[in-house]
């Protein structure tokens, strides 16, 4: 873990919006429990950071004024990065069918990107009922 200030991350384009009322939500929760989740973060040159995960705890602080935040820094590249960041969406309940959708699809092409498989051919040659381990 990390203290990193938090205008030293970059949030890049994502799937889905901060939703201001949650992030505030977030800030009451914050101020009285403390921040309980780092963000998650990857360096970007020598002298950022790009968010994986916690937009909206990072606009939660960004209210309360904070000069930095506990980060977790992971090392990764442009696409695993990406990966890593619908992966952290996905498994929130929150999302609605189109929103879980478009990540869905995103994935999909971010695995074959990283693999160089596309998974549901592979789970078309297996036998009914079977899953594509991992």
């Amino acid at each position: 873990m990390a203290q990193i200030r938090v205008d030293q991350i970059h949030i890049e384009e994502r799937l889905r919006a901060v939703d201001a009322d949650w992030a505030e939500y977030i800030a009451a929760s914050i101020q009285d429990s403390g921040l309980l989740q780092p963000v998650v973060v990857t360096r970007d040159g020598q002298q950022g950071y790009r968010l994986i995960d916690g937009a909206h705890r990072l606009a939660a602080v960004q209210s309360l004024n904070w000069i930095a935040i506990e980060a977790r820094v992971l090392e990764m590249a442009e696409t695993e990065r990406r990966l890593a960041e619908v992966d952290a969406n996905l498994v929130r309940r929150d999302l609605n069918y189109i929103d879980r959708g478009r990540f869905l699809a995103e994935r999909r092409s971010l695995v074959t990107s990283l693999h160089g498989v596309n998974l549901q051919e592979k789970n078309e040659h297996l036998p009914c009922g079977q899953n594509v381990p991992g």
